[in-house]
């Protein structure tokens, strides 16, 4: 699964969408969220990721 937004549609800004994802669901385990997040996307393209959460703010 891959985490995306059509941002223009949304009636909040980017950082509340990502943060309601990221934030807002305690029922969904930190690796996971890493993947939807981008880490999956990133492995399926063949793209280093060259942060991890730690390099996150």
């Amino acid at each position: 699964m891959f985490w995306g937004t059509d941002i223009t549609k949304m009636p909040c800004s980017w950082r509340q969408c990502v943060t309601m994802f990221t934030e807002e669901l305690p029922w969904l385990p930190e690796r996971d969220k890493e993947l939807i997040m981008g880490q999956a996307v990133c492995a399926w393209w063949g793209w280093s990721s060259s942060s991890t959460a730690e390099d996150r703010p």
